[in-house]
């Protein structure tokens, strides 16, 4: 079954007013992806990730409003800075609890928590919504393709052979390759609907 997402620009709008009740569930399912993938790339493996997601979801869907469609920063870029500030901030208070080590002995956060430009920030928050947007297109495929066909897509991907993949999953090489090209063109299709809804 396929994912229905509605516009970037409405999800904003209702988050905004957060007068709908299903404004935050909405929200969520749209975004709690992308700043995990975020979060677990600045410190991978910790053990208090679902808390600092939901933390920082929260700060961002008190934040919406501050938000200018239009204005000079693309809304990624502006989420993608939202995001880490938020994060730091919870480091920070978390550090001063004694509840983890993240600062060092002033108080200062790591360098690689800090990007050092305005075309840095607006280049990492480029590439990791882009990634956003395939690992969503992927989701729908898996839901939308039934047997081996998102397995033979993944395996190919991953560049593994089509005499292998064939033998591996018991099907014939003209099936392995009719199968590719099934779900390559759904999620092309896919990509292209979801940068069309999503950004903004």
């Amino acid at each position: 079954m396929e994912q229905h997402w509605q516009t970037q620009y409405t999800i904003i709008r209702r988050a905004t007013l957060q007068t709908d009740e299903r404004a935050w569930d909405d929200f969520f399912k749209c975004y709690q992806g992308y700043v995990s993938t975020i979060i677990h790339k600045q410190q991978p493996r910790r053990p208090d990730h679902e808390d600092i997601v939901q933390t920082v979801l929260v700060k961002i869907f008190k934040n919406l409003s501050k938000f200018e469609p239009g204005g000079p920063a693309k809304f990624r870029t502006w989420l993608y800075t939202l995001i880490r500030n938020a994060f730091i901030d919870y480091l920070r208070v978390h550090d001063k609890n004694k509840t983890v080590d993240v600062c060092d002995s002033e108080g200062n956060l790591p360098q690689s928590l800090i990007p050092q430009t305005e075309p840095e920030i607006e280049k990492i928050a480029e590439d990791e919504w882009r990634a956003h947007i395939s690992n969503l297109a992927l989701k729908a495929a898996e839901e939308h393709f039934s047997g081996k066909a998102v397995m033979v897509f993944k395996m190919s991907a991953e560049g593994v052979d089509v005499d292998t993949i064939a033998n591996d999953l018991g099907i014939n090489k003209r099936t392995v390759y009719t199968l590719k090209n099934r779900v390559k063109t759904f999620l092309i299709k896919q990509i292209n609907e979801l940068c069309h809804d999503l950004e903004l």
